[in-house]
């Protein structure tokens, strides 16, 4: 098994101090991740507070004088600090979700893809090297020390805690996978393996304690890169207690989504979202029909669903090379604002 080593960095920090409260500049608005470019450590950071006409981009780079690194992949906040993935860059960077100090570089990490965390621990998918069966690895939220490493399916991709189990899509990397895993959060055990559809990429939580999952599916190329067939992708709804598959609903044959989320209170799931997708759609929890048409149409890198008021947080990645756009609607689909932001944004985290 591969070492994984968390390095620490010697930094000011005002990290429970009283300087937290007069420097916490960035604890009331959304978190924009912007992937950057592969290859090129361009990754950024923009904050855009709520209410407010200015988007803060840089933000990481403006507070400790260094870039972030190759690919911001994902991240979530727990427990005041944010846990940012850096996909090939191979680690995850730590700071303070209020003030942005970088706290600890978690590295070792080899194709790193998502992150939750719960109950002390972080949990971070990845896919590994070519071949390799991905795992999800985990970290003490306090001393950054990697505790434990749970095999998974192929290409580990989004992963939600819910009652002590990490429920994990298993997206396929490099191939095809159809399953999504339950493993229990204390001994990594597998207790349950769920065939739900091509591709599964991420997993949300309803009202009820269900899960869906958004499947992508995927084109089927020869050896000379032409598209042959496809997969289709799909919505897929676990009974929570069951862990069987209640609902599986084909969205499309040439359309492969990637992104879920779920409203407010949690009684309408969102899905579209990649590149190339025209369109995000909701479906209600309790009547799950795919609908013919989208709430909010264009073309979106990826959304994210706001907690307190239900606003949906679109990002618009025209390539990997200029500026992106946040563009903010409420529920009900009505443009709200827009934000010049940085290169490919994927990601909304709201604090």
């Amino acid at each position: 098994m591969m070492a994984l080593v968390a390095l620490a960095f010697t930094l000011p920090s005002c990290e429970g101090s009283d300087d937290d409260a007069k420097y916490a500049e960035f604890e009331n608005g959304a978190i924009i991740l912007n992937e950057g470019a592969y290859g090129n450590s361009n990754a950024s950071v923009t904050y855009v507070g709520y209410g407010s006409d200015i988007a803060d981009n840089q933000i990481f780079y403006r507070i400790n004088g260094r870039e972030l690194g190759d690919v911001l992949q994902h991240a979530t906040i727990y427990d005041g600090k944010i846990y940012m993935v850096l996909n090939n860059s191979g680690k995850v960077e730590v700071a303070s979700s209020a003030t942005f100090i970088q706290l600890q570089t978690i590295t070792g990490l080899v194709n790193p893809r998502y992150v939750a965390a719960m109950d002390g621990k972080i949990y971070v998918t990845q896919w590994g090297s070519w071949g390799e069966q991905s795992s999800v690895e985990v970290f003490d939220a306090s001393s950054y020390s990697h505790t434990n490493t749970f095999m998974v399916g192929t290409g580990a991709e989004g992963l939600l805690y819910s009652g002590g189990k990490i429920w994990v899509a298993n997206g396929g990397g490099y191939g095809i996978d159809s399953t999504v895993m339950v493993v229990d959060a204390a001994t990594g055990t597998v207790s349950d393996t769920i065939i739900v559809g091509y591709n599964p990429k991420e997993l949300v939580e309803d009202a009820n304690g269900n899960i869906w999952v958004i499947c992508s599916g995927a084109d089927i190329y020869d050896d000379s890169w032409n598209v042959v067939g496809h997969l289709p992708s799909k919505l897929v709804m676990i009974d929570g207690k069951s862990r069987q598959v209640a609902h599986s609903l084909v969205i499309s044959d040439t359309s492969h989504p990637v992104h879920i989320d779920v409203s407010s209170e949690k009684e309408t799931v969102y899905f579209g979202g990649g590149f190339g997708v025209n369109g995000i759609y909701s479906v209600s929890i309790t009547q799950p029909v795919i609908p013919q048409t989208p709430v909010i149409d264009g073309f979106f890198y990826g959304f994210n669903v706001r907690p307190q008021n239900g606003d949906i947080y679109c990002m618009v990645t025209p390539n990997f090379t200029s500026a992106g756009e946040l563009k903010i609607f409420n529920s009900e689909g009505v443009a709200l604002k827009t934000y010049s932001v940085g290169i490919a944004p994927n990601t909304a985290l709201f604090n």
